[in-house]
């Protein structure tokens, strides 16, 4: 997400862990929406501090025009501090 926003990139993020699998859309380095599917489908900013906390999986970026609404509202830099935030957060309960 770091070289999509440098590079101001639009497109479509996808990830799949297991049998889970993930799209983030992206335009102008922006991260404008999320979508998680699998036993129960998510979608939103959620998803996105969901996927920041995966430790494995594959990805793949295709670049292409991107026309959905911005569902997030916030710069990926800061969904990226704030992600960092919650993983170190929930790493601290767990060692508790």
């Amino acid at each position: 997400l770091s070289m999509i926003e440098m590079e101001r990139k639009s497109g479509i993020l996808l990830l799949r862990r297991g049998n889970l699998s993930a799209r983030i859309y992206c335009r102008d380095g922006r991260v404008m929406a999320a979508r998680l599917y699998g036993s129960t489908p998510m979608s939103g900013v959620e998803v996105v501090y969901k996927l920041l906390a995966w430790t494995d999986g594959h990805f793949n970026f295709t670049a292409m025009p991107v026309s959905v609404n911005d569902e997030i509202g916030l710069r990926t830099t800061h969904l990226l501090l704030e992600g960092a935030r919650r993983n170190d957060e929930a790493h601290a309960q767990r060692g508790s």
